[in-house]
């Protein structure tokens, strides 16, 4: 019923945009009504900045028109694995990749179906084996004594010590995982902040009831048992994988691998390792807006205390996201050409005012040129891509990102079938970027197909 529904809605959508070339303004939490917003199967396994809202991807994996029967799936900005969870849900083969190693193994946990028995044995050998003094005090995280208090510290060593013995990979990853969302939760981090910024009763006026809030939760850090808090989170996340256990019928699998998008074609071993030339049936995935979110930043406790990246790699890593902010002024002291005439002529506007604007906005452009060139390689002739772009306003001068991404599919062959537009309300995306930014209100859907 939901799938005759969806194509349904999905064959008139196309009908009428083929017919006015203008785009059909939906509301994806309506249009799958059939979906709560909340919990569902491991989805919140761990928190994510910018989720993808759940409802696209799905509405568009429960067609047969552009996700038939054994579909294959990819998301090449998979973040922590929104598309890759939907996919399997919904029966179909997935892979994704993405540049940040939190996110990859977020999604790699979040998709693997574990044992629920397994799950609670660990559990129980975890609580019995963790050490009473901590081995691994060699961690690289980063400014640790100003993110943690010491005691924190020593708990969070021993809980990883704990977990480093685990043998079988797959549950040390899923408890990797939960002591990942433990990090930020005991730390002196803002939990409303997506990047780390230290609790400071000093942004707030006296009489201020935040201020007596945040009193109240340092004191709760100073005294806090990080080892029944990591177990709090443990519980919960076998509940999430019982939930998925319960929702998943059928075989399909999902993979996640790292990859530097726009210099995958270039460095084609890895790609090539993971996905054949035009093997994908349809690709879905949200790229980073300008400027948008640090996810590097976002992911750098945790990071370290996984000892995934150490603390001086932390910018290599940032170096490789697309949409990032952080330039040298020699990268900036000529702005790159995008061969999008529209956009260059924006560009030396933005230039006059904020030269480094300029660069952020322009070096977007030409890393997403080439993330399209790995995006046509791994499509299928006659596939289907699509794309979650946002709204952009640079210096305050509007940068319709959608219609420059737009161009640049049509570069790379692809056919613009519909263009969805829908309001955002998650608070997570409705944000400023930074001060001389616009916010961020409406997400464009593009369905392309392959030529």
């Amino acid at each position: 019923m939901k799938v005759e529904t969806t194509d349904t809605i999905l064959r008139n959508f196309i009908t009428l945009y083929s017919r006015t070339k203008k785009p059909v303004d939906v509301d994806f939490r309506k249009l799958v009504s059939w979906i709560s917003y909340g919990e569902r199967a491991t989805h919140y396994i761990h928190s994510y900045p910018a989720k993808l809202l759940v409802h696209i991807p799905h509405f568009f994996l429960s067609s047969h028109i552009v996700a038939p029967d054994n579909s294959k799936i990819y998301d090449p900005f998979c973040g922590s694995g929104t598309v890759l969870l939907e996919s399997i849900l919904l029966g179909k083969n997935a892979i994704g990749s993405d540049v940040n190693p939190l996110a990859v193994l977020i999604a790699k946990v979040k998709t693997k179906l574990l044992n629920i028995t397994t799950l609670n044995q660990t559990k129980v050998w975890l609580k019995e084996n963790i050490p009473t003094e901590a081995i691994s005090n060699q961690l690289d995280v980063i400014n640790r004594d100003y993110w943690f208090y010491p005691h924190v510290q020593k708990k969070l060593l021993r809980i990883y010590d704990g977990i480093t013995r685990i043998r079988n990979k797959n549950y040390r990853d899923f408890y990797l995982v939960c002591l990942s969302s433990c990090v930020r939760r005991v730390s002196l981090a803002n939990p409303r902040m997506s990047v780390p910024v230290k609790l400071n009763v000093d942004n707030y006026d006296e009489n201020d009831f935040l201020r007596g809030k945040l009193f109240d939760r340092l004191k709760q850090l100073k005294r806090i048992n990080v080892i029944n808090e990591f177990f709090k989170i443990v519980e919960l996340n076998i509940q999430r994988m019982k939930n998925f256990a319960q929702m998943k019928l059928s075989n399909s699998k999902s993979s996640a691998f790292l990859l530097d998008c726009k210099n995958s074609i270039e460095n084609s071993s890895i790609l090539s390792k993971n996905i054949d030339k035009e093997s994908i049936d349809l690709i879905i995935t949200s790229p980073p807006y300008i400027g948008a979110q640090k996810y590097i930043r976002a992911s750098s406790l945790n990071l370290g205390w996984l000892n995934i990246c150490q603390a001086s790699k932390l910018k290599y890593y940032e170096s490789l996201s697309i949409g990032r902010e952080h330039y040298h002024k020699k990268d900036y002291a000529v702005i790159k050409k995008t061969g999008i005439e529209k956009a260059d002529e924006i560009l030396v506007n933005i230039e006059k005012i904020n030269p480094l604007r300029a660069c952020i906005a322009a070096s977007y452009l030409v890393e997403m040129k080439d993330a399209f060139k790995t995006i046509e390689w791994a499509l299928r002739p006659g596939g289907y891509l699509v794309l979650i772009v946002a709204n952009n306003h640079v210096c305050k001068i509007e940068f319709p990102t959608q219609d420059y991404l737009q161009e640049i599919a049509k570069i790379y062959g692809f056919i613009t079938k519909l263009i969805l537009v829908d309001e955002i309300h998650s608070r997570g995306l409705m944000t400023k970027r930074n001060k001389s930014s616009a916010l961020i209100n409406k997400e464009w859907v593009y369905l392309f197909q392959k030529d």
